[in-house]
């Protein structure tokens, strides 16, 4: 009797087993293995209905997936870790993987000792990459020439996100869109974009080379490189910087007269960074409406005049709308961001820009328009700042109604601070 229970339980687990596997494998392929890729094109944002329409025709690309635990930060306490000229990472040049893993490992655990919830990490420091890429050759700051790969195709970004995860750490990819070159000696690798479509490379009167924000082919480029790190990586967000058009003379009348359809040529330079941040941002949430897409401009897009308590303060800084083209309060207005993180980085008092004043511009308008706001804080100038400035810093920004978080540059001299978060 024994027996034949056992047999007949035998019999029935097997069938149970098949038909089991049988269901797996209609619905693996019902989801998605014959479902065509959807497509999205891009477009010009204009201000005048006269502005022709750029259109970039750009792919969607199935993301990926994945099982990694996602980080959720309600109020940011942030660091950029840079790479460019080896200034937080790596220590120099051609180490070994197992060195990397081991400066890795070390900024992750300083981070985590700091209070740190998110780390602000530089993938794309001039046109190249900290990470695998198929778009971008290996940084010459990792390997020491641009191109080389890393031994065993060791992924740094792959490996910097786990420890991070693991750690209860966010990680967001810092991205340098338009920087070719960082200095002007810099060598391009052969497969590097700038290298095989020069069309879309303009060179400075600082002999530095930059893709052209008005070229369509080098937003196509840029755009490609984003939605490879949200479809490869378990990143929390993609971070653009503060460098838009270059601070030197160059020369874009040829893309200027093509695209320009009426338009004065500092509009059109603006129209054209407008672009790449719309595109960006929806591109983004096409792929993972959970992947976040901020900017960290410079603090001031126009000079403005604000009452803090009894005191009216006008600000004389470096306006980004017209020296570096870059409108970021519109991105805020039509929410192209889910966040922006001006680099407040002057003290409380500074007589061309005080830190209360611009904090306080910035989160009327972020609160307005339902745009978090991260500040940027200069690490940096420890030397330079009284001993509680970092500290009143923190105690304002905290009363603004927006404000969901701090940034501070860079992390070598975030070590040196004392009790930030």
């Amino acid at each position: 009797m024994l027996r034949k229970f056992i047999s007949f339980f035998i019999i029935f687990f097997i069938c149970v087993m098949f038909v089991s596997t049988g269901i797996n494998a209609f619905l693996k392929t019902d989801k998605g293995d014959t479902s065509p890729q959807s497509k999205i094109e891009s477009e010009t944002i204009t201000d005048t209905p006269q502005q022709q329409t750029v259109t970039n025709e750009t792919e969607i690309l199935p993301a990926l997936s994945n099982n990694s635990k996602k980080i959720v930060v309600n109020t940011v306490q942030g660091v950029w870790v840079t790479t460019v000229f080896n200034i937080d990472f790596p220590s120099k040049v051609s180490l070994s993987v197992d060195t990397l893993k081991l400066e890795l490992d070390i900024i992750v655990s300083n981070c985590k000792n700091k209070n740190v919830n998110t780390i602000f990490f530089q993938v794309r420091p001039a046109c190249d990459a900290f990470y695998n890429s198929d778009i971008f050759p290996m940084s010459k700051y990792l390997t020491g020439t641009q191109g080389k790969k890393l031994d065993n195709d060791f992924d740094v970004l792959a490996y910097l996100i786990k420890k991070a995860h693991e750690n209860d750490i966010a990680l967001h990819a810092w991205i340098n869109p338009y920087r070719v070159t960082a200095s002007e000696n810099d060598a391009l690798s052969t497969n590097s974009p700038a290298k095989k479509y020069p069309e879309t490379v303009m060179k400075g009167s600082d002999n530095n080379l930059y893709f052209n924000p008005s070229s369509p082919k080098a937003q196509e480029i840029i755009i490609d490189g984003v939605r490879e790190l949200v479809n490869k990586y378990d990143i929390d967000g993609i971070h653009f910087d503060d460098y838009f058009y270059p601070e030197c003379e160059f020369d874009d009348s040829a893309e200027y007269k093509k695209y320009a359809n009426g338009m004065n040529l500092d509009d059109f330079r603006r129209n054209s960074v407008d672009t790449l941040i719309k595109n960006t941002y929806e591109q983004i949430k096409a792929l993972n409406s959970a992947v976040e897409f901020g900017v960290s401009p410079q603090a001031i897009c126009k000079n403005f005049t604000v009452n803090i308590g009894n005191k009216q303060i006008t600000t004389k800084g470096f306006e980004t709308y017209t020296q570096a083209f870059a409108d970021s309060e519109k991105w805020v207005i039509n929410k192209w961001v889910d966040y922006i993180c001006p680099q407040i980085y002057w003290a409380i008092g500074d007589e061309r820009a005080s830190f209360d004043a611009v904090a306080y511009h910035w989160s009327k308008l972020t609160d307005k328009h339902g745009v978090k706001l991260y500040i940027g804080h200069a690490a940096y100038k420890r030397d330079e700042f009284k001993a509680d400035e970092y500290t009143k810093q923190l105690i304002f920004a905290k009363t603004l109604p927006a404000y969901k978080g701090s940034i501070f540059f860079t992390y070598s001299d975030l070590l040196k601070l004392e009790n930030v978060f």
